[in-house]
């Protein structure tokens, strides 16, 4: 038999060597998608945390595979831990309160229960008119809607109304019987505390930010919120980093490009004079930079 003819080899070999290259380079683009921590990555990140959650159950669920498909998005477990509360220790006794923001099935969003820590028999709940809040508000397909509205960080007020955001958007008060008292339009997040003046002190995004130059980082900021739903003043983390010879590098740093560079967590206000801190500061707890401040 006569060998085949190599002109009509070499189409074939392209492909191959074509397809070889295409692989290759996803492989190299994915590893250093990976390496370097780039925008994509998250992403894909969640997307497998996602996977590993789904298939993870427990045998005490007795859920079958549809039944875990068609579970709410707030039903779903996160980074792989058990939901719900576990007493590691059975003489351990609190007579404190918890102020809970969950999924609730029968009303199928977000509520707010108070319980008592020993027993967590519930004392009062809340539940946020989410659909009033969105129209009052801004909707999109992560946090502020129906299915992602979590009513995050709760505070409770002397007279029995409740602070919180949606968890990335508007901060709201709501009062004791579940009634919207106002709405601010803001990118929100993370913890809600009370200054010496009575005031509400909130991380926020500022939009615009500090700075057009430095426009590619997220602008985590100090909002001053008054009882009235007010925004009195806003301050920029990454204002005061860069504007400040001493804190500069914390701010720029080292290591691969981050947009969320400074992520506020936590503002506690000092509500009196203990050493070096005077009342009226702030301590922040600045996650992405592992760095506390005052």
């Amino acid at each position: 038999m006569a060998d085949q003819d190599p002109a009509k080899k070499s189409p074939l070999l392209a492909r191959l060597a074509f397809y070889y290259l295409v692989i290759f380079g996803c492989l190299v683009i994915g590893f250093g998608i990976a390496y370097l921590k780039l925008p994509p990555f998250q992403a894909i990140d969640n997307g497998f945390n996602q996977l590993t959650t789904f298939f993870k159950g427990t045998p005490e669920e007795e859920k079958t595979t549809l039944e875990r498909l068609t579970l709410h998005r707030q039903e779903f477990r996160q980074n792989k831990y058990d939901p719900g509360f576990n007493l590691r220790d059975s003489d351990f006794v609190d007579p404190g309160f918890l102020l809970i923001s969950e999924f609730s099935k029968e009303h199928n969003q977000t509520i707010i229960r108070l319980v008592k820590v020993d027993g967590f028999e519930e004392l009062y709940s809340w539940i946020p008119p989410v659909e009033e809040i969105l129209d009052q508000t801004r909707r999109d397909t992560l946090f502020n809607n129906m299915a992602g509205f979590c009513a995050q960080h709760p505070l409770l007020l002397t007279d029995g109304s409740v602070v919180f955001t949606s968890g990335q958007g508007p901060l709201v008060k709501i009062d004791r019987d579940s009634e919207v008292v106002w709405t601010i339009n803001r990118h929100f997040h993370h913890s809600i505390e009370v200054d010496q003046s009575g005031n509400f002190v909130v991380p926020i995004v500022n939009e615009p930010s500090f700075s057009e130059e430095l426009s590619l980082f997220r602008d985590d900021a100090i909002a001053i919120v008054s009882p009235e739903g007010e925004i009195l003043e806003i301050r920029s983390i990454g204002e005061l980093l860069v504007k400040d010879d001493r804190f500069v590098g914390a701010f720029y740093g080292v290591g691969y490009f981050f947009a969320d560079r400074v992520h506020l967590n936590d503002i506690q206000p000092i509500l009196e004079d203990i050493g070096t801190a005077k009342k009226g500061d702030l301590a922040l707890s600045l996650r992405n930079l592992s760095l506390i401040m005052l």
